[in-house]
């Protein structure tokens, strides 16, 4: 009789779109624990037909060249911002700044998902739509989302890396 192993997946982005039946085939049991699994409708499929438990905060339902850019910390989106080439999806674990006036880099991208929280201004709330955001349950009193007037010296401040800025 065949020895089959236990698979273990670990990681913060799992892309099991192309997932291959001899892969699947080739293990007793298959452990996928992740923030964000990419898996296609045939993916799925292959998933449910073998021994695959999936623990995932989120699963993104993308088929074709669907390309991910991940940013592990503090990331902003602003204009004059070189935009994506083709179709891409932006996750950041951390939190996600957003500029005034980033609508073209902003609507460029397939989806966003920011594990943290997004700051962005009051004028760009509406193009929120294809943006996930997940906090943390320890800073749950914490909004997820943080609007601000878009020529406020608030975001300003936030956004100025001079020593002399000051908000009075």
């Amino acid at each position: 009789m065949e020895n089959k192993k236990v698979l273990k997946i670990t990681c913060y982005v799992c892309d099991a779109r192309k997932v291959q039946e001899s892969t699947l085939a080739a293990y007793e049991r298959i452990e996928i624990v992740c923030d964000i699994l990419l898996a296609g409708p045939e993916a799925k499929k292959l998933l449910a037909n073998y021994a695959v438990s999936v623990t995932a905060d989120q699963v993104l339902d993308l088929e074709g060249e669907v390309r991910i850019s991940s940013v592990n910390g503090a990331a902003e989106i602003h204009p004059g911002q070189v935009l994506p080439d083709g179709k891409w999806f932006l996750t950041v674990n951390g939190n996600l700044d957003i500029a005034p006036s980033s609508e073209d880099v902003l609507k460029s991208y397939l989806g966003i998902s920011v594990n943290g929280s997004v700051t962005c201004p009051q004028s760009l709330a509406a193009l929120l739509s294809a943006v996930s955001v997940r906090t943390s349950p320890l800073h749950s009193s914490v909004p997820a989302y943080h609007a601000f007037p878009s020529q406020s010296r608030v975001w300003a401040l936030a956004r100025s890396t001079s020593p002399e800025a000051s908000l009075y």
